[in-house]
């Protein structure tokens, strides 16, 4: 990784665990401010929860240490129940429903595992809040992937069904095979869990995912995986997400 990329990359982590650690230090003593809560839907005022749908696997957004649900998102939600004057429920649920759950009311939000994409603006309100970097994590072992996407090409990638990453992937197997160059191994999983299980089994080389996901899982992992920042590539923000038959939330 080129020194000033590598710099860039771990500002980006670490300004949001810095903002994610400010919100937290005044969490405690926050006053609920009615304006903001007088804004939101009568529902969710009536019975103080706002419902948040997430995967309890995206490191280090919303995950599971040592039982507990913790992370930058779950960290936020935190920091701005308190102001809302209502509490952040999390829901169990894999990335593929998180969309139609919004849309059928399941759920509230989203928050911490969303990107902003023009096209779910059409039935979406999306709040961005951190930008991020795409990254791809490859076992210790695999020699030649780095941060130029051709160097994904003729290996065996891992994807998340649904995701942006998928297409950016898809892409650049195109790409490849325009170059001469053999087509990307594409395998796409249902959940974040099943592309890491994958992963972990050997049964992919690498998988993309965002970079702050994929630096946080090579942290906590004693196998030495290689990260590397895919900058060539388009990282639309991360965003909090509701649906827009119902105003008031967003706002």
């Amino acid at each position: 990784m080129p020194e000033n990329t590598g710099k860039t990359a771990r500002t980006i982590f670490a300004a949001a665990v810095a903002a994610a650690a400010v919100l937290m230090s005044g969490a405690a003593g926050a006053q609920q401010n009615e304006e903001l809560h007088a804004k939101l839907p009568e529902r969710i005022k009536s019975a103080g929860v706002i419902k948040v749908g997430a995967p309890r696997t995206i490191q280090p957004q919303v995950f599971l240490k040592d039982g507990k649900l913790t992370g930058l998102a779950v960290d936020l939600a935190d920091a701005i129940g308190p102001i809302l004057g209502v509490k952040f429920e999390w829901q169990d649920m894999q990335w593929p429903g998180i969309i139609p759950g919004l849309q059928a009311g399941s759920i509230d939000a989203s928050l911490g595992i969303m990107s902003y994409l023009p096209e779910r603006t059409k039935f979406l309100d999306m709040i961005p809040y951190m930008n991020d970097l795409v990254g791809v994590i490859a076992a210790p072992d695999v020699k030649g992937i780095g941060e130029d996407p051709m160097s994904l090409c003729g290996r065996k990638i891992g994807g998340i069904q649904g995701t942006n990453y998928v297409t950016y992937t898809d892409e650049a197997s195109k790409e490849c095979v325009k170059a001469g160059k053999p087509a990307i191994d594409h395998k796409v999983y249902a959940n974040s869990g099943a592309v890491l299980t994958a992963f972990r089994a050997g049964n992919v080389e690498a998988f993309i995912t965002s970079y702050a996901e994929a630096t946080t899982i090579a942290r906590t992992s004693n196998r030495k995986d290689q990260v590397h920042p895919l900058t060539s590539w388009q990282s639309p923000p991360t965003v909090i997400a509701t649906s827009n038959k119902e105003k008031g939330l967003a706002e």
